[in-house]
């Protein structure tokens, strides 16, 4: 029996701390696990058919991007995000990405505004499908709608840090893709970020990337 309704199966083109840390990671994100719910790591080890070896590495790299964290007898907890923490978050991230979005328009090129289209298109087909991972595929269609801005912003200390910031607030952006509006928006937003970038109109393009992360810190607070 799955205790945990989780998908185990490991991928073979991937180590096997990269598949266990891919996959508890998922399901923290998703809420298989909880916040401040206990993980079971011999439950996990034996229905993944891996040693405790691989599993400790996975612990400790969730554990250091902040999924995890260590009890006195030495199991592991999904780590609480406060409402607070994830205010702070937003509120930071609002400042990093105008200043993120403004590096991207001086350095954008038509290679890359056409790699951005792409993205955009491929969040819209997913709009119209029901299917069970709609909303997964959503969110790795608008993580990688960012990391494209990521690369073309060129400052790989500023990326890092951004990119830490929102994978610490996943589980709320996933709260608000379950509301059909706000998914839709999320789609338009980057479309109208990347009409912006065309023009390189550096002031449109801070203000929309401003509004879209007000909106769904508001939306996390209601």
């Amino acid at each position: 029996m799955n205790e945990y309704n989780i998908n185990f199966k490991l991928e073979k083109q991937k180590n096997i701390s990269e598949n266990i840390h891919d996959i508890l990671s998922k399901a923290i994100i998703f809420g298989k696990f909880k916040a401040g719910q206990t993980i079971n790591g011999s439950f996990i080890a034996k229905k993944m058919g891996v040693s405790r070896t691989p599993l400790r590495e996975a612990f400790k790299r969730l554990e250091q991007e902040g999924w995890i964290e260590s009890l006195s007898n030495g199991r592991k907890r999904v780590k609480k995000t406060s409402l607070g923490q994830a205010i702070e978050i937003y509120d930071i991230r609002s400042v990093l990405e105008s200043y993120l979005i403004e590096l991207v328009c001086k350095n954008i090129t038509d290679n890359e505004l056409e790699k951005l289209e792409k993205i955009i298109k491929e969040g819209i087909s997913y709009l119209h499908k029901s299917k069970d991972n709609k909303l997964e595929k959503i969110l790795n269609v608008n993580k990688k709608f960012n990391i494209q801005l990521y690369k073309i912003a060129g400052n790989k200390k500023l990326c890092t840090i951004l990119s830490s910031l929102y994978d610490n607030i996943l589980h709320y952006r996933i709260f608000n893709l379950r509301n059909v509006a706000y998914e839709k928006r999320s789609v338009d937003e980057h479309r109208e970020i990347l009409e912006a970038l065309k023009k390189k109109d550096v002031v449109s393009a801070k203000k929309i990337v401003r509004n879209h992360i007000e909106i769904a810190k508001e939306m996390v607070i209601r």
